[in-house]
């Protein structure tokens, strides 16, 4: 029998260093598909609504609750908590405490600073805070009065 011989070299293609190549190849193939595969199985909106359950307390009630309900928020509407006699002013910047002294002098207001901020509590006559509210929200000087 004759030998055959192949005139080119056949490269071995499956030495030990290629077989590792191989390996940590597949390793990361299978790493990232993992990874893509677990990211598509998340939820595309992360901000979901509630479920329509969670509002069934809303849904069970009749117009004569609905009307008790809004018959208290107005009796809180009117009887609100603040202080009588005091509103809350603020000046606008450069103005002079004699002049603001002055503005508030005109409905008998005695100023107050709060803090470090420009904002003061003003006391009133009782019972005129309204009024003077009024007047002081339209007052060029002031950036705003409120109770």
């Amino acid at each position: 029998m004759e030998k055959f011989y192949h005139s080119f070299p056949i490269p071995n293609v499956l030495t030990p260093h290629n077989i590792s190549l191989i390996n940590r190849k597949f390793t990361i193939v299978t790493l990232f598909s993992l990874i893509f595969s677990f990211l598509l199985s998340l939820p595309i909106t992360t901000h979901a609504s509630p479920p329509a359950h969670a509002d069934d307390h809303q849904i069970n009630k009749t117009e004569e609750d609905i009307l008790l309900e809004k018959k208290q928020a107005t009796n809180r509407n009117d009887r609100e908590e603040w202080a009588m006699g005091r509103i809350l002013v603020m000046p606008r910047a450069g103005l002079p405490a004699k002049a603001f002294a002055n503005i508030l002098k005109e409905h008998q207001g005695k100023a107050k600073k709060i803090g470090q901020s420009e904002l003061y509590i003003v006391e009133l006559p009782e019972y005129s805070e309204e009024g003077v509210i009024a007047r002081l929200k339209h007052h060029p000087h002031l950036k705003f009065a409120e109770t």
